[in-house]
């Protein structure tokens, strides 16, 4: 939650709407936008069996997911195309997962008036 407070000092030093949010509100947000990807990448792993009874093996592409990707080419021993999109899943989520509390220690250093 933002508080009252920090945006009333914004105000109180002149700071425009786009300048409180950049430097204020959006820091704040960040947190919970990288827990919301996240949970989300993690709920469409969820979506997975549904669209595989609706869809089979082959699906449209606009239904075709990661999981149809890896799951095809291990069936077909595809190797290194799995341990490659393995890979990168695990990069990204470590990315997301392991930013945040670097932009918490960030956020709170330029709350804190270190910088």
């Amino acid at each position: 939650m933002i508080s009252k407070e920090c945006c009333e000092y914004a105000t109180l030093f002149c700071a425009g709407k786009i300048q409180s949010f950049r430097h204020i509100t959006w820091p704040m947000l960040i947190p919970t936008f990288i827990f919301t990807i996240v949970f989300s990448v993690m709920n469409t792993f969820k979506c997975y069996r549904k669209v595989f009874l609706l869809g089979g093996k082959y699906p449209a592409g606009r239904i075709y997911l990661l999981q149809h990707f890896m799951n095809n080419n291990f069936q077909s021993l595809n190797y290194q195309k799995i341990s490659s999109a393995a890979v990168s899943i695990v990069v990204a989520l470590l990315l997301a997962v392991g930013n945040q509390p670097l932009m918490l220690y960030l956020m709170v250093r330029k709350l804190k008036g270190y910088d």
